[in-house]
């Protein structure tokens, strides 16, 4: 399963607990677009717990926080 989400080089997410919700989450419960793909969409149902990091993996660098709705 090979699913990294297409980010620029470099690039590094370490959003704050207050960006996370103040501008991710009211973006998502508004149904409104987030202008990078940077928190996937997951049924927690349909996949095993140990697929949740590789489906969540932003770029190819190891991570040790991974962020889905």
């Amino acid at each position: 399963m090979n699913t990294f989400s297409h980010v620029p080089p470099g690039f590094r997410f370490h959003p704050t607990d207050e960006e996370l919700v103040d501008y991710y989450l009211r973006r998502k419960i508004n149904s409104r677009p987030i202008d990078l793909d940077v928190i996937k969409d997951v049924d927690l149902y349909k996949i095993e717990p140990w697929d949740l990091q590789e489906l969540c993996r932003l770029g190819t660098e190891e991570q040790n926080e991974w962020y889905f709705f």
